[in-house]
């Protein structure tokens, strides 16, 4: 299951939000994450290089097996998202195929994401460097507060 999730604080516990480009992914997601205990867990269907989330929304973003799933034109842009949605103190881990880690590694660090920690050959913990660059320097123009997301798009829990 190739998701994309972002993690923010709610009210009163934890939101997760999982974004997922197929309906049939979006569908055993729901049933997936149905008894999640406290936390929200919302399932929306949307791209990574298009994040329906406000900027600086989220405390933590992980991406696992989705920029290697890209195109490698649309993967800058996915990157420049991930700048643009996450907080300043946040957080994202990235999981990519280890033949497919340098470059990626590559181009988060030219974004301004620093490594804080390693695990294995092909994951990794990042943040945004405290001197470093924005995400615009390596893709497109990021979008503004990110496009709204219809009632269309969301998948009841």
């Amino acid at each position: 299951m190739r998701l994309f999730a972002s993690l923010g604080r709610g009210r009163d516990a934890p939101t997760c939000v999982l974004l997922e480009p197929q309906l049939e992914m979006i569908h055993r997601a729901r049933r997936r994450f149905a008894p999640v205990g406290s936390a929200e867990v919302h399932v929306l269907r949307g791209d990574a290089a298009s994040l329906p989330f406000p900027d600086r929304s989220a405390d933590l973003v992980l991406s696992l097996g989705v920029l290697c799933c890209m195109a490698p034109a649309a993967v800058p842009r996915a990157i420049g998202e991930i700048d643009r949605v996450l907080r300043p103190t946040g957080r994202c881990a990235f999981a990519v195929p280890r033949r497919q880690i340098d470059r990626h590694e590559r181009l988060l660090q030219e974004a301004g994401f620093e490594v804080v920690e390693r695990f294995g050959r092909s994951r990794l913990l990042l943040r945004k460097a405290l001197s470093g660059g924005t995400a615009s320097s390596v893709g497109a123009p990021l979008s503004s507060a990110g496009r709204p997301v219809s009632e269309g798009d969301r998948v009841a829990r």
